[in-house]
């Protein structure tokens, strides 16, 4: 495995083992269903991959391209990995509230005029 494909698997080994230990440190602050929410918004951003500008094939996390494109590089491109976040994330926020909206539905909660 080359090294590109072993930062990868790294990433993909602790953006899980982080969500953990948030969950966790989160335990009786909010309601479990937000705290679940919140959980999976943040590893969906955190684990979407854009492009790096410099090097054409290569992808990186997204918010780590923002982070240097946006801070560390004078004539840097953050725009697409802003576009991914921002739609990775709108999308994200929609499938759960289509899931909770799903759930909360119930035939023994409605009860016919």
């Amino acid at each position: 495995m080359s090294v590109y494909g072993w930062a990868w698997l790294i990433v993909a080994a602790m953006v899980p083992l982080a969500l953990f230990a948030l969950h966790r440190a989160m335990r009786g602050a909010w309601a479990p269903r937000t705290r679940l929410a919140v959980l999976v918004l943040l590893g969906a951003v955190l684990l979407l991959p854009a492009p790096v500008p410099s090097y054409p094939g290569y992808y990186a996390p997204a918010f780590l391209v923002f982070a240097f494109e946006s801070l560390f590089q004078r004539p840097g491109e953050p725009g697409t990995a802003w576009l991914i976040l921002a739609a990775g994330a709108v999308a994200t926020l929609a499938v759960i509230v289509l899931i909770a909206s799903r759930r909360r539905r119930r035939p023994e909660d409605t009860t016919p005029p």
